[in-house]
């Protein structure tokens, strides 16, 4: 496997350089993209508060809670194995601007259906442009952070991205102050879209050259190449292998997370309307500060730090089962936010720095569906899980995120390799990129 820093090929199909450092460390156009993804994130913060909201509020607690969480994530993994070739072929840019553009009606009609059938389907289609979002803004944020910055880089996006997590519940919860219940926050979402779209203006062509001229490619052969490049990807460097293996059953844990407080807030916290909304934003806000303080972490080695942050994340959820006092609660929470940042600033800045720069988009496409098939799931477990109560939730949370790092412990010891693969041949991407749909 390569570094991020990458040789122009025989071919000239040499990816698009990064953009210049500036002295903060992030490449030029990195505040454009720092707004855009600010309004972006803080919309869909105030869809997942208000999202559960009013399917409680119209159809009480029970497995279709989770039911519909994972059925809003299914096109993402239908769709995610066609996202790699959709960015080499297409300006990342363009890409963002279309699906954040589609997605905003979409939401704002999910208030108005009175049937569970019109709010799935509607919780389909904004998933999908959201599948089609995410890669294209990972592909971008990755151009414009500089080489050798990719800690600092991502620690500031990282924390960008959870600043909305916190503002976001505190928008819903005025809004239910002002007695106009969870309908209203599905509007907000749609003015953020457009000026989302319109910021990405600003953010540099992060397409590799040479990419629109390709062959296309049937689905399932996609799928293959993507399959084949996940699977280099992770045979040639144990650290990737160890960060992308133990990100399933921690996105299946933080699903069942999520239910779980969900139905803490329904059962013993009933007393304190809306606290679910702050649970979620005191995560969010320990996350950011989880994130800063990683991205200048730089005497600590980050192998360590990610498998620190995850086993002391796996006991604070599982004490958190035990406890009744929602201050309490909510100081849990914002503990287990810090110590997700960390680890997730680890898996950005690691992936960016062995990979090269032109691979990352389809690096993400590839991982992407699986991780939203563990994000399922987790709320299919969740949800099921209800019935049974707190403590066996919290048990499952614990054990998916600890006992996978615990198995590859030692895969966080390799530093990155240096050479990149001398056969372009013997990497799967290479056939992918040159072949998309």
């Amino acid at each position: 496997m390569a570094t991020g820093t990458t040789e122009p090929r025989a071919d000239g199909d040499a990816p698009a350089p990064r953009s210049p450092a500036s002295p903060s460390g992030l490449g030029r156009g990195q505040l454009a993209l720092l707004a855009s993804l600010f309004l972006v994130d803080l919309g869909a913060a105030m869809v997942a508060i208000a999202l559960p909201l009013l399917l409680v509020r119209d159809y009480g607690v029970s497995f279709a809670v989770g039911l519909t969480f994972a059925i809003g994530v299914v096109p993402r993994i239908v769709a995610a194995p066609l996202l790699g070739p959709l960015l080499i072929r297409h300006d990342p840019r363009r890409v963002a601007i279309v699906a954040a553009l589609g997605s905003a009606p979409l939401t704002a009609l999910i208030p108005v259906t009175d049937r569970m059938w019109q709010f799935q389907l509607l919780n389909l289609a904004v998933n999908l442009f959201g599948a089609v979002a995410e890669p294209s803004r990972l592909a971008l944020r990755a151009a414009t952070i500089g080489t050798g910055q990719e800690f600092k880089g991502n620690g500031l996006f990282v924390a960008a991205e959870r600043v909305p997590r916190v503002l976001g519940p505190g928008l819903v919860g005025v809004l239910a102050g002002l007695g106009v219940g969870p309908d209203w926050s599905f509007l907000f979402p749609t003015g953020f879209a457009v000026a989302a779209a319109l910021l990405v203006l600003r953010v540099p062509n992060a397409r590799p050259r040479g990419g629109p001229d390709r062959e296309r490619r049937g689905f399932l052969a996609t799928v293959a190449g993507s399959a084949r490049l996940l699977a280099s990807t992770i045979s040639g460097d144990r650290f990737v292998a160890g960060l992308t293996l133990t990100a399933f059953p921690y996105v299946a844990a933080t699903a069942i997370a999520r239910i779980m407080l969900l139905t803490m807030t329904q059962t013993r916290f009933a007393a304190h309307p809306g606290l679910y909304g702050w649970l979620l934003g005191a995560i969010s806000l320990g996350a950011v500060l989880g994130a800063l303080l990683s991205g200048h972490a730089s005497r600590i080695d980050y192998g360590t730090l990610y498998i620190a942050g995850n086993l002391v994340e796996a006991v604070v959820w599982l004490a958190l089962t035990v406890v009744h006092d929602p201050y309490v609660a909510l100081a849990a929470v914002f503990l287990t936010g810090i110590l997700e940042a960390a680890p997730t600033v680890v898996f950005f800045a690691e992936v960016q720095r062995r990979l090269r720069p032109d691979l990352i988009g389809y690096f993400y496409a590839a991982v992407m569906p699986l991780i939203d098939a563990a994000a399922t799931g987790g709320y299919l477990l969740g949800g099921a899980l209800i019935r049974h109560g707190v403590a066996l939730s919290g048990w499952c949370v614990a054990l998916l995120i600890a006992v996978p790092v615990l198995a590859t412990v030692r895969w966080f010891r390799v530093p990155p390799p240096s050479v990149p693969p001398a056969d372009p041949n013997a990497d799967p991407a290479a056939d992918a990129a040159a072949n998309p749909v």
